[in-house]
């Protein structure tokens, strides 16, 4: 189909719903919902490797096989920019540490299931998702990051363990 079809098509299908009364309903989509809709019509949105950044698509024409070979290029430079930055803040103890709480926070070490109480389920399920995302990208970055995290945090774990017990058996002091 071509694109100017796409864009038809969009345009009668906002057109109906103004027509019954719930073009409101079209405008307070999100913009990932239009995903579809390509050409002049509304900008294609893309994901970009895990950072949570959405930004203008890579190509307006997909029939067009220049526009095609840049943005599979742009892609691949994408994709190996988000590696090195994950790489970067994974090059230290610091940058590990934070992503471990960030693996922690977003639920992948724990089960997400609430009884009784769907819609926290599906929202522990949702923070689950970006969080074994992450854990892909490492293992697939490095599987060793995601091993040297683990011990690094095992470590700290016990560290604060044993001042946590120095602090209890420590003797209170007197007040003169």
């Amino acid at each position: 189909m071509p694109i100017e079809d796409d864009c038809d098509s969009a345009r009668d299908f906002t057109n109906s719903l103004e027509q019954i009364g719930h073009r409101d309903l079209w405008d307070r989509r999100s913009p990932d919902r239009a995903d579809y809709v390509y050409g002049g019509c509304r900008p294609h949105r893309v994901h970009v490797l895990g950072h949570g950044m959405t930004q203008e698509a890579y190509v307006g024409n997909a029939a067009d096989p220049k526009q095609v070979k840049r943005a599979k290029q742009k892609e691949r430079l994408a994709r190996q920019r988000a590696q090195d930055d994950l790489a970067t803040v994974l090059s230290t103890v610091q940058g590990r540490r934070f992503v471990w709480g960030l693996l922690a926070e977003c639920g992948v070490f724990r089960l997400s299931y609430v009884p009784g109480a769907l819609p926290q389920t599906e929202f522990n399920e949702g923070r689950r998702s970006i969080g074994l995302k992450t854990m892909a990208e490492i293992h697939d970055l490095d599987p060793a990051l995601y091993v040297t995290m683990a011990q690094e945090a095992a470590n700290e774990k016990k560290q604060t363990a044993s001042v946590d017990e120095a602090i209890e058996t420590k003797p209170e002091e007197e007040p003169e």
